[in-house]
């Protein structure tokens, strides 16, 4: 396989969702320039957890270990795409504070669409990473091969996709690993990052929408 073609496979989503980001900004600048970028976030992450929703409906252990091994969007992807949820959502959020804003129903509606999203695509994102760190294949004393581990999932020895969405969405919504052990120091360090990750995103979107409800009902 080249390298272009390795590359498109890793990230075949990532440039779908680009994509349609980009026709939608081109089509609501046309009619409601104001809207465009939001509208066009919006559409990227839309798209983006409309792929990552499929293929985890789609998903088998055998699947999650062929795409440990082939795919990945990658830690530097991954982190991409959190300062970009969490920046766009910040500036959704800010472009309805302005002064100047005075905001119609249509663009309250896309700007706070952003923040569930934006928070969704980041937790699926790092629900695959998890699941590839976990099913990389790693050598065993015997010499064959054998799955990293990392993390223990209680009564599940093979943990498929819904049990790495549990656990990331877990760490969103609490900053806890709840019912989870980590074992290794590579999960330790994707889930430092990930809690802090969710706690700024969490915390300040919290404040900037109390803010928000605030000032729409003066």
């Amino acid at each position: 396989m080249t390298i272009l073609k390795r590359h498109w496979r890793q990230h075949v989503r990532f440039y779908w969702a680009v994509g349609a980001g980009l026709i939608a900004y081109l089509v609501l600048s046309q009619f409601m320039q104001r809207l465009a970028m939001i509208g066009a976030g919006d559409v990227f992450f839309i798209v983006y957890l409309g792929a990552m929703l499929r293929m985890a409906a789609r998903s088998t252990i055998a699947k999650l270990r062929d795409r440990a091994r082939n795919e990945d969007e990658g830690i530097a992807l991954i982190v991409g795409l959190t300062a970009l949820a969490i920046g766009f959502s910040f500036s959704s959020m800010f472009s309805l504070l302005g002064k100047d804003a005075n905001p119609t129903t249509i663009h309250l509606l896309v700007a706070i669409a952003s923040i569930p999203l934006g928070w969704a695509v980041l937790h699926m994102l790092f629900a695959y990473h998890y699941a590839r760190l976990y099913y990389t294949p790693a050598s065993a004393s015997d010499g064959k091969s054998k799955d990293a581990g990392g993390l223990n999932f209680l009564d599940t020895e093979e943990p498929g996709i819904i049990e790495f969405i549990y656990f990331s969405f877990t760490i969103g919504a609490t900053a806890q690993t709840a019912d989870v052990d980590l074992k290794s120091t590579d999960f330790r360090r994707v889930v430092l990052f990930h809690a802090i990750a969710s706690f700024v995103f969490n915390t300040v979107l919290l404040a900037l929408a109390v803010n928000v409800g605030a000032s729409l009902i003066q």
